[in-house]
């Protein structure tokens, strides 16, 4: 399946402009407060553990995020993230809030491998199921980086201040 994912992807730039443009443009016609009228929590941290799945091999994830929340739909903030060993990605997401759980992102960054970095665009979604004072997130991600493409699972524990 990945074969497909692979061949039916333009290149990783391109993909980046046109997703966040995409995303962000119904997003910046909106207003900042809330349906309902209240306030909305403009501080998201977030500490991410799940795996990278790329051709055939798994490797455990850990990661760091922070967004700032411009509007109630829309962010901006940083990542990064460590692949057992091997790796670690450097990203701005761009992320839009579809609803008060549902989130989606696109993230120009890079990978540092093997001394070397490499330009990155990361895709991915999660789905906030909140309790009281955090939240926990199960998270799905794509990750183009050099003509590959690496899926990236896990959870992430999620504070809003």
């Amino acid at each position: 399946m990945l074969q497909e994912v692979k061949k039916a992807c333009v290149h990783p730039t391109l993909l980046s402009v046109l997703c966040l443009g995409l995303i962000s443009a119904p997003v910046m016609a909106q207003d900042t407060e809330s349906v309902e009228g209240e306030a909305f929590e403009a501080n998201i941290f977030e500490v991410f553990l799940g795996g990278t799945f790329d051709d055939g091999e798994s490797n455990a994830s850990f990661g760091l995020s922070y967004e700032r929340r411009l509007k109630e739909s829309f962010g901006i903030g940083g990542l990064f993230e460590y692949t057992n060993g091997r790796e670690w990605v450097y990203a701005v997401p761009f992320t839009v809030h579809i609803n008060e759980s549902w989130k989606v992102m696109v993230a120009p960054g890079f990978e540092h491998a093997e001394g070397e970095n490499s330009y990155l665009t990361r895709v991915g979604t999660a789905y906030d199921f909140k309790f009281d004072g955090f939240a926990l997130a199960p998270e799905a991600n794509l990750d183009f980086v050099d003509g590959d493409t690496k899926v990236v699972v896990g959870v992430s524990f999620v504070i809003e201040f």
